[in-house]
């Protein structure tokens, strides 16, 4: 910027004094002045095809073909819940967030992933006939909330390798 406002043709300055006090003590005048790069003409950073061209590869991403999803969802300790792990089949990457959680509550409205009482877990689990509202959950996957869109604009998918991906559910109180 600073190159820029020095290839400016030479005239008039380009600064003011700026008064801070516009009543002056004993007629003593304090004056800020402005470099002259701050009056250079602002120019954006990059062309305007370089942007149209960075929008259309994000529509394309978005664009992306569906892929088959298996996921294993980690529902966080609340008040009234102990953390759980539950598979999910059936999903893909062009899922979205909404239907993602109207799924979560469909299977544990079942009562397929109630946990049973036992000495190690002392109070269990029990979903079946109130399930999980939609409203109350939050996801979050690798660090990240998942608000809106399909699960693949959020990069959950299968990487190959072993294990699911995991996306958490923290319970809304």
């Amino acid at each position: 910027m600073r190159a820029a406002a020095r290839a400016l043709p030479s005239g008039p300055p380009l600064t003011q004094p700026f008064p801070l006090n516009p009543t002056p003590p004993r007629s003593f005048l304090h004056s800020y002045e402005l470099p002259l790069y701050v009056w250079s003409t602002p120019a954006n950073v990059i062309s305007e095809g370089e942007a149209s061209r960075i929008a259309e590869s994000r529509r394309k991403e978005s664009r992306v073909a569906a892929a088959p999803l298996s996921l294993r969802v980690r529902i966080g300790p609340s008040a009234t819940s102990r953390e759980q792990d539950v598979p999910l089949v059936g999903l893909s990457t062009a899922t979205t967030v909404e239907a993602f959680k109207a799924q979560l509550h469909e299977e544990l409205l079942s009562g397929r992933f109630d946990q049973q009482a036992d000495a190690a877990t002392k109070t269990p689990n029990v979903w079946r006939q109130k399930g999980l509202p939609p409203a109350r959950c939050r996801l979050m996957f690798r660090g990240r909330e998942l608000v809106d869109g399909a699960l693949g604009q959020h990069g959950v998918a299968e990487d190959g390798g072993g294990a699911p991906p995991i996306v958490q559910v923290f319970i809304k109180a």
